[in-house]
């Protein structure tokens, strides 16, 4: 009402004092800023070599690697360090962020992935079945194969706040990843008489050594939904396996500093 004080007396004793409202101040513009993130997804078996896009993929989106044996592929990414610039004055961001990525294939309890050998020369993969339980007194518990990826992700985010780190963000990216060690086939089960067995396998199972992919993130304030598709098979030709590719649908939480 008052663009500046103003000050009445009403009688010598009392004196009323109208001060302008204050204006909320906007605010400050961001340009960069640094963070963490950890996200969580699985998807029902491996990915068949086809695109996203075609009746193909639709129709048939789960390879036939593992014969039926494989239940889910998990991924669990530890982005223990991004930063993220805006660029210029757009809503336009660049994130550059690097990961830790574990990969777990949940096999059928009592199969299990190994190297054949023809003539005592290792000659690609198989997936094995354990004799049943009526034929050994063996309770199968559990069976997963592990891997880890050192990847750097690469994105382009769209998010309209001047924080950048408010209301919704969209981003498309790729990222690549490097194997870290060798994969380990991990067996879990009891033997009547001996008690609970954990059996460790670490091999390099033809497991490729560099993988390329695509993922895409949509979020509101600090968490996000994404998808991720490798665009490089698991496994190389050597493994004489059907191609297989990563992927996985999830959630995350992101930590903005």
């Amino acid at each position: 009402m008052f663009g500046e004080e103003v000050e009445m007396t009403l009688s010598p004793d009392v004196k009323v004092k109208f001060e302008p409202k204050s204006k909320p101040s906007k605010q400050e513009k961001v340009y960069r800023f640094e963070g963490q993130t950890v996200s969580f997804g699985f998807y029902p078996g491996f990915y068949s070599g086809a695109n996203f896009s075609g009746a193909e993929g639709f129709n048939n989106p789960t390879s036939s690697w593992g014969d039926g044996q494989v239940d889910y592929v998990n991924r669990t990414s530890y982005e223990w360090f991004y930063v993220q610039e805006r660029w210029k004055e757009s809503p336009i961001w660049g994130h550059l962020g690097l990961a830790w990525d574990f990969i777990g294939v949940d096999f059928n309890p009592n199969a299990y992935l190994s190297t054949t050998f023809l003539d005592g020369v290792p000659n690609g993969l198989a997936v094995l079945q354990a004799p049943a339980t009526s034929e050994m007194e063996v309770f199968w518990r559990r069976s997963q194969f592990l891997i880890n990826y050192l990847t750097l992700n690469s994105n382009f985010v769209f998010n309209a706040s001047r924080s950048g780190r408010k209301g919704l963000s969209l981003s498309v990216g790729n990222s690549m990843s490097l194997r870290m060690g060798k994969p380990t086939m991990y067996r879990d089960y009891y033997i009547t008489g001996l008690g609970r067995v954990n059996d460790r396998v670490s091999s390099n199972f033809y497991a490729m050594r560099w993988a390329y992919g695509v993922q895409a993130r949509l979020g509101f304030n600090n968490f996000f939904i994404e998808a991720r598709k490798s665009a490089t098979p698991v496994f190389t030709s050597e493994a004489q396996m059907p191609v297989a590719f990563l992927g996985a649908i999830g959630f995350g939480y992101s930590v903005k500093w």
